[in-house]
């Protein structure tokens, strides 16, 4: 009888270690994805602009004045 006890005992903490370790794997995951800025840049390096300058800027000083020069010429 002592032996069914004892392996009780080991499934138990067979049970218990399992769980410890798929908590730390999913630990290890999280401090790793917490580490991506998830934007596709660095997180020191500021996002490409291409000389168009200012923040959130969809398009170059140049592009606004192509539109109103074709704005101009469809009058």
């Amino acid at each position: 009888m002592p032996r069914k006890n004892s392996l009780n005992e080991h499934s138990i903490k067979m049970e218990y270690h399992k769980a410890a370790h798929n908590q730390l794997e999913m630990e290890k995951k999280a401090v790793r994805f917490e580490r991506h800025s998830g934007t596709g840049y660095g997180v020191r390096e500021p996002p490409k602009k291409r000389g168009a300058g200012g923040k959130g800027t969809w398009g170059s000083v140049m592009d606004e004045i192509k539109e109103g020069i074709t704005l101009m010429q469809d009058f």
